[in-house]
């Protein structure tokens, strides 16, 4: 077996496991950041707004926690700053418009 391979699929192994990392992040800043606004009582495409601060939030996280080395860890800066951002969008729906409704329906 060549080791160039075995050293491409490990590589590939480990790049597919910080691409779930990254997607884990955002999804999680999507709820934590969903359930505050909808607690806030932010309703309308202002609320939009808290779903790309929280993907901001994540790539910029991302981005300072590697240092300026990003390319050691990933193949390119597109991966972390475009990949994924809107997979978690309907579960930030989801969590804003409960909260929202569990707080502010009766008002």
């Amino acid at each position: 077996m060549d080791p160039l391979s075995t050293l491409t699929k490990k590589g590939n192994i480990f790049l597919e496991f910080r691409l779930q990392a990254i997607k884990s992040a955002r999804t999680v800043f999507a709820l934590v950041i969903g359930v505050a606004v909808g607690l806030c009582g932010v309703s309308g495409y202002i609320g939009f707004l808290g779903f790309l601060l929280s993907q901001a939030l994540v790539t910029g996280w991302v981005l300072m926690g590697s240092k300026g080395k990003l390319h050691d860890v990933l193949l390119d800066t597109s991966m972390v700053t475009y990949q994924g951002i809107f997979a978690p969008l309907l579960e930030y729906i989801l969590v804003w418009t409960v909260a929202h409704n569990f707080v502010h329906v009766y008002t």
